[in-house]
């Protein structure tokens, strides 16, 4: 129940009256001087009403010296750069625990303004210099060695932004004065990464090939019977037009719904089965690397071999990388490596292998390479968790970083029993969705073109996939270059005739689609994106040119949006997996391309780069044709459709 005093002080506040007036704030301070005043009593200083603990705090704000609101300053300066400075020490290239001690109490004592000797100056200088820049720049900065003492190339530095402010310049003069060095940000030169893209890649941890050579069986027609790949046997599955009803006398207490989910899982599995069979027979002979040579993973001993193993392997391509000084950070991620061989339980497993990816994230000389470790990371704990896979070595597998090759050798339609093996154990429904192979993300991982994933995928509508591939074609038409022109009439006439044709089959409903909350349609984000080019120099030439760059970025942008859209309301399913290591959340997020899936986010910008014509017009060319990041999603039967963000 409220008070008589709150009652009092809403009235009050409600009516925006004052309890004392005052001419000026120093009659309000001679009367505060005398008389107690609460902190919540309006009181009116001139014209204007004002809260009584308020207004003191306004008088002794206004009270502080110049002297006073710099040195506040200057701490706040201070206080980012002893925190920024801790994230990172173990990140710099120290050379002994002596020289380490000796930078952190230098700069303690430059924070502190005590004096430094010049032979702690002379430590301090091997490790961290200013970044050399005029004096009152809008940027003051310090770099730190992170390869070798006295290095600080770009890609052997780190950097601490201080900010631009006095006092930021202040610590940057007082640092100078006591004589610490600088270096120029530009000139230096570039380094190389201690770790870059690709170095520590699966292919290049480990030499060893194992080949597989199909051997393949045909049936009298000339079709495909059976693929043998290194005695992994695919066979041509068929669907039982009596599957359903031996389900349902097999598992009298499933619900229909039940058994038409069991149903559907199986009719899909075959259809991929089937497809992954003639991939396998078209790809020849196909190179897997072996990371362990002679250990067997479609044997729990080989896998386990391999767990055991592989990390000590990884490990060892990680000290060769960073040579005879290792910062702590960076040891202390190979020892993490190698502690994933006596982990037994594959949950640790997967966590510590996450932890390690996200620790070489946040390592600047080395995290270029993390997406590269996470195939092996996943390789590892897919194995750890009983999955015979493959890491491929050779192109011939479209979207997949490793293969997977379930046990599906006794599963024949020749056999009599045939309908009641799938009817009675879950074990050849669980293989035949997780054969074939799987991509694998980093933290959703950078968009990928669509083409190759419309060859790898399968649509409830037989003409879907040929009118996306003609949409991914026709890009050459939208999008001219400085070698080659557009030809808006004929892409406009292709891209007009895709959308009836989505229409006339349910897959568009012909409302226009949206480029983006914030950004509006396929014309909004064409005209924001070229002004933003146009602003940043990237973009130039002739109007005639702006406007033709422009519509080709809206129709491009349009295509994009309905190829998405169509793509996702049709995919019935895909011939790969996706796993994504997400460094956030901890876990890896599963599709098996069945019960789930990794539908389209499309990103119209995923990185374009420029070139110049012969008459001056720049021309901006995508990196990616039609890129899309993955957007997991699970089927769901009800809509007969995979649904976002469901599983």
């Amino acid at each position: 129940m409220a008070s008589y005093g709150n009652i009092r002080l809403g009235f009050i506040d409600a009516l925006k009256v004052f309890e004392l007036d005052f001419k000026d704030v120093d009659q309000y301070q001679d009367y505060k001087s005398k008389h107690e005043i609460q902190p919540t009593t309006l009181v009116r200083v001139g014209k204007k009403t004002i809260k009584a603990g308020e207004l003191d705090k306004k008088i002794a704000q206004a009270k502080e010296t110049g002297d006073e609101k710099a040195n506040k300053a200057k701490a706040r300066v201070t206080d980012k750069l002893g925190k920024k400075f801790n994230e990172l020490k173990n990140q710099i290239a120290f050379e002994n625990d002596e020289d380490e001690q000796t930078t952190i109490d230098t700069l303690k004592k430059l924070i502190s303004g005590e004096e430094v000797s010049s032979e702690e100056v002379s430590t301090f200088n091997k490790y961290i210099k200013l970044k050399d820049t005029i004096e009152g720049s809008s940027e003051v900065s310090l770099y730190m060695a992170s390869k070798e003492p006295g290095n600080f190339k770009q890609n052997s530095r780190l950097k601490i932004e201080l900010g631009g402010g006095a006092a930021a310049n202040q610590i940057r003069k007082e640092m100078e004065d006591k004589g610490i060095e600088l270096t120029d940000p530009t000139t230096t030169g570039a380094d190389s990464l201690k770790i870059g893209g690709k170095d520590v890649a699966p292919n290049k941890v480990s030499e060893e090939r194992i080949k597989f050579e199909p051997k393949i069986k045909k049936a009298d027609d000339g079709s495909i019977n059976e693929v043998d790949m290194g005695g992994h046997i695919i066979r041509r599955q068929v669907l039982p037009t009596d599957l359903k009803d031996k389900l349902k006398e097999n598992n009298p207490d499933m619900s229909d719904a039940e058994i038409n989910d069991i149903y559907e899982r199986a009719k899909v599995g075959i259809e991929r089965n089937n497809a992954l069979l003639e991939q396998y027979a078209e790809a020849g002979e196909i190179e897997m690397i072996d990371p362990v040579p002679g250990a067997n993973v479609d044997t729990e001993e080989g896998r386990k071999q391999v767990v055991e193993e592989y990390p000590q392997k990884i490990a060892k391509v990680f000290a060769e990388k960073l040579g005879d000084n290792p910062t702590k950070a960076e040891k202390e991620l190979m020892e993490d490596i190698k502690a994933l061989s006596s982990i037994e339980d594959p949950k640790e497993f997967e966590k510590a292998s996450i932890k390690i990816i996200e620790k070489m994230n946040n390592i600047d000389s080395i995290r270029k390479g993390s997406s590269d470790l996470a195939e092996s990371m996943v390789y590892m704990t897919m194995l750890k968790k009983g999955y015979p896979v493959y890491l491929p070595a050779s192109a011939n597998f479209k979207v997949s970083d490793i293969v997977a090759f379930p046990d599906l050798s006794d599963l024949d339609p020749n056999d009599k029993d045939y309908t009641d093996k799938l009817a009675s154990n879950m074990k050849y429904v669980v293989n035949l969705e997780t054969q074939g192979g799987v991509s694998i993300k980093k933290d959703g991982g950078a968009a990928s073109a669509a083409r190759a994933k419309l060859e790898n995928t399968m649509f409830k509508n037989k003409e879907t996939q040929g009118k996306l591939v003609e949409l991914v074609d026709n890009y050459e038409k939208i999008m001219g270059t400085a070698k080659r022109d557009t030809d808006h009439k004929t892409s406009e006439a292709k891209l007009e005739e895709v959308k009836k044709w989505a229409k006339d089959n349910g897959l568009y409903d012909g409302q226009e689609l949206s480029a983006g909350k914030t950004i509006g349609n396929s014309k909004d984000w064409a005209e924001k994106q070229v002004q933003d080019w146009i602003s940043k120099g990237k973009l130039k030439g002739s109007d005639e040119h702006i406007a033709e760059v422009t519509k080709s970025l809206e129709m491009h942008a349009e295509q994009a949006l309905l190829l998405a859209h169509i793509y996702n309301n049709d995919c019935r399913g895909q011939y790969f997996g996706n796993i994504n290591m997400d460094t956030r959340k901890d876990e890896l997020e599963v599709t098996d391309g069945i019960n789930t899936a990794s539908l389209m986010e499309p990103l119209l910008n995923s990185g374009y780069s420029f070139r110049e014509d012969k008459s001056g017009n720049i021309w901006p060319v995508p990196i990616n044709v039609y890129a899309a990041r993955m957007l997991h999603s699970a089927w769901d039967p009800k809509q007969n459709k995979y649904v976002p963000g469901s599983h």
